[in-house]
């Protein structure tokens, strides 16, 4: 059996994208996408927990993310799980772990960015630097996972 990375995540997007061009001329789009989980705990009381997530769009898909993509937005990312590695500015070894997005769809009217149930925390920050790894791929990659 074949191993699949595939991720699915709906949720309010915290931060308009930042879009960057690689030394080679490929776009690259950040942001943050909050999902929430919502339980009641032993005491009947409702709980929520935020969970951010770094979302990387590249090339058209950056293009689309730029024009298109505001702060508040509620969306729907497919994607891969991706882990980097780098080394901050005071030297230390880090890794990020991230999705890389293949699809991005709008479940908003458009042109409207609805408020979230519950307040939500304001998402990390990007202060890592990112570099685009050999491995990216350059376009759409083929799911040959269902044979």
């Amino acid at each position: 059996m074949r191993s699949m990375n595939r991720v699915f995540l709906i949720g309010h997007v915290g931060r308009t994208p930042q879009v960057r061009t690689t030394p080679t001329g490929r776009k690259v789009a950040n942001f943050t996408l909050a999902t929430n989980e919502v339980w009641r705990d032993a005491g009947g009381q409702r709980q929520q927990r935020t969970e951010w997530h770094r979302i990387v769009a590249f090339g058209d898909l950056a293009d689309f993310a730029e024009k298109y993509i505001q702060k508040g937005r509620f969306i729907l990312v497919e994607g891969r799980l991706q882990t980097r590695q780098y080394t901050d500015g005071q030297g230390i070894a880090r890794s990020v772990t991230e999705i890389v997005a293949r699809d991005i769809g709008f479940l908003d009217s458009r042109g409207v960015a609805p408020e979230a149930e519950e307040p939500i925390e304001p998402p990390p920050s990007f202060d890592e630097p990112y570099e685009v790894s050999s491995s990216t791929p350059s376009g759409d990659e083929d799911l040959d996972f269902l044979i």
